[in-house]
């Protein structure tokens, strides 16, 4: 069976964690933070949730680090439970999320230093500006 084409919002929430996932990556981070199956269930949110989720991630204006307000799921499901992300990768505060923190507590490096405001102020302005038809 061909899989559903992605709607805007659900393009741009994959984007955005992939975004978050590559700049680990490049800091050394061995990281398994955002992979296909984290995009898959990202694609299988209905229109409205997926629009909603992607809005309020556009308009904080206070995103940094990693927390519930910059996670996808976290504003989407608001416990682990139902949460597809704990589901692959285990709850937050044990699962790949804590060693992923640990990484960059043993690296002595801040994540809301790297992960500021201005950080995702630059992707939301991104991901917003490459709608459909636009030329970069």
């Amino acid at each position: 069976m061909a899989r559903k084409k992605a709607i805007e919002s659900q393009e741009n929430l994959i984007k955005f964690m992939q975004a978050k996932s590559n700049k680990m990556k490049e800091l050394g981070c061995p990281t398994h933070y955002f992979i296909k199956n984290d995009a898959d269930a990202i694609r299988k949110w209905n229109k409205k949730d997926s629009d909603d989720v992607w809005k309020k991630i556009g308009e904080n204006e206070n995103l940094k680090g990693f927390s519930a307000t910059s996670c996808p799921y976290c504003i989407l499901h608001k416990d682990c439970d139902s949460c597809e992300y704990a589901k692959i990768h285990g709850r937050c505060d044990i699962g790949d999320f804590n060693s992923i923190t640990n990484f960059f507590k043993s690296k002595d490096i801040s994540i809301y230093t790297i992960f500021d405001s201005n950080f995702y102020k630059k992707l939301v302005k991104e991901l917003k500006g490459n709608k459909k038809g636009n030329k970069k």
